[in-house]
């Protein structure tokens, strides 16, 4: 299917397409666009989309929406589509994953939001489209909901799970020096590190991309059953699907260990 969408001077094209084998048709192009797309989470880079399809982890059918301008991938939104007592119903590829998933979007061709959004109401895509992962700051996904609804959707969203973080802009060391001051805090911490490590031989070993291997990882799953998570059911990372998503990720270069 495809259709045309002109704004800004930007001419948008695009097509939908289905099921698993078809991301060979655009894969390399997908990888463009997540280079492109700095603000985009790792989840929605192919390595980690396509495990979910190769492992058979979605509910429906594989449905990508592609933007294109000028022979260039500039948005991917990927689907499981499925009927529900007649109803479409859509959710992001990944669904079931602690993740932030939704709109690949490449940030100069904003008007393929608009273009996607049109894609889905004028083919009929979806009835219903459910995130369970949506980012509060995720502007892409967003806007596309904001389309939709503009469009004729209802949207109704719950904010749930915050997750807090600091930006350091330094070093660990560096920050420490500059945040803790000195007395007991800092005294306290040091003393804590320096008992941890005249504990045993204990050493920090970084691995980053591919030089996370399989072993490394085989590891890293006999550390997590040997840890608390195995008594709360979260110890999964011997599985082989797990295994699967750890080695995919650390070939595209995503993995820190």
């Amino acid at each position: 299917m495809r259709a045309e969408f002109t704004q800004k001077d930007q001419l948008i094209d695009g097509d939908i397409v289905e099921g698993a084998e078809s991301i060979s048709e655009f894969g390399e192009q997908w990888d463009d666009l997540f280079a492109r797309a700095v603000d985009a989470p790792p989840y929605l880079a192919r390595s980690w989309v396509s495990t979910f399809i190769e492992g058979g982890r979605l509910l429906g059918t594989a449905e990508f929406m592609l933007a294109w301008c000028e022979g260039k991938l500039v948005a991917l939104f990927p689907l499981a589509v499925r009927k529900v007592l007649g109803v479409k119903v859509a959710v992001p590829i990944g669904t079931g994953q602690n993740s932030y998933l939704g709109l690949l979007l490449d940030p100069d061709y904003q008007s393929a939001v608009n273009y996607i959004a049109t894609l889905i109401r004028s083919k009929k895509v979806f009835d219903v489209f459910y995130n369970t992962d949506l980012y509060s700051e995720d502007s892409a996904t967003n806007n596309l909901l904001a389309r939709l609804a503009e469009q004729g959707y209802f949207r109704r969203s719950v904010f749930r799970d915050p997750a807090h973080y600091i930006q350091l802009g330094c070093s660990f060391d560096e920050y420490f020096k500059r945040k803790i001051p000195k007395g007991k805090r800092r005294y306290k911490l040091r003393f804590e590190e320096r008992k941890l490590f005249q504990s045993a031989d204990v050493r920090v070993i970084r691995y980053i991309g591919q030089a996370v291997t399989s072993e490394i990882n085989n590891r890293v799953a006999e550390i997590q059953l040997g840890s608390w998570m195995k008594r709360r059911g979260g110890a999964v990372l011997w599985q082989p699907f797990y295994q699967k998503l750890l080695a995919n990720m650390a070939k595209a270069g995503f993995s820190y260990v």
